[in-house]
């Protein structure tokens, strides 16, 4: 299982004056690891197509990716779910 998390590198102070916000995502690995994707990297492992535009705002961008289900997992789940329901 990954946990996604959403980090922004400057204060909402230095938004407000203009500078440039950096943004990432943390992904926690299941041995503890974590790493620091991209907006557009989390989005493609999470199987966003690449069209798909996020909003500015990093934490927003960051929630979306976070609580969505990949299109592969709602495959499996729905196959699985029809598969238990069939009668005979």
């Amino acid at each position: 299982m990954l946990l996604i998390e959403v980090g922004v590198s400057n204060s909402r102070r230095e938004q407000e004056i203009g500078k440039t916000v950096k943004s990432s995502l943390d992904i926690w690995l299941p041995d503890g690891t974590v790493k620091s994707l991209s907006i557009a990297g989390a989005a493609k492992l999470q199987g966003f197509p690449d069209w798909y535009e996020f909003p500015q705002e990093a934490a927003t961008a960051g929630s979306i990716i976070g609580y969505s289900v990949p299109p592969s997992f709602g495959r499996v789940m729905s196959a699985a779910l029809a598969a238990g329901t069939k009668t005979e």
